[in-house]
């Protein structure tokens, strides 16, 4: 489904707590991004959507406003959420093989996931508590 600039669409957003209710929301379609506008929430100059979502410069963002008293809003750059940057499992063990059975890990694998020849699970590898590098 492809959604036209100038569409407006309108929801009701529920709480992530059973029975607390639910905020109407609006998602604006336009020209310099997608504004999203809950019930009751503004800028400081005026009634304008708090949430923005753009494209500048070949890079995803997202405006906000988190504070109605505040000119300047907050701006988070996305790039770091591009598959393009995922750190692949296979770079945290030596060789790219499985520490268990020295099988290649897969391009895909995902940390959580278990090697199909001898069920190791892939972890991330973290320094220990003490300062220590992993396996120190």
């Amino acid at each position: 489904m492809k959604i036209e600039i100038g569409t407006v669409l309108e929801f009701d957003l529920p709480d992530v707590m059973e029975g607390k209710g639910s905020t109407p929301v609006k998602l604006i379609f336009g020209k310099d991004g997608i504004s999203i506008q809950p019930k009751g929430m503004a800028v400081y100059d005026g009634d304008y959507a708090p949430i923005l979502i753009e494209k500048q410069d070949d890079t995803i963002r997202l405006v906000y406003w988190g504070d109605i008293n505040q000119q300047e809003p907050e701006i988070l750059d996305m790039s770091g959420a591009l598959e393009s940057s995922r750190h692949l499992v296979k770079d945290d063990y030596e060789d790219g093989v499985c520490g268990d059975c020295q099988e290649p890990i897969p391009d895909d694998a995902m940390y959580g996931e278990a090697c199909v020849n001898c069920g190791h699970v892939w972890n991330p590898v973290a320094p220990c508590d003490d300062g220590r590098g992993p396996g120190e």
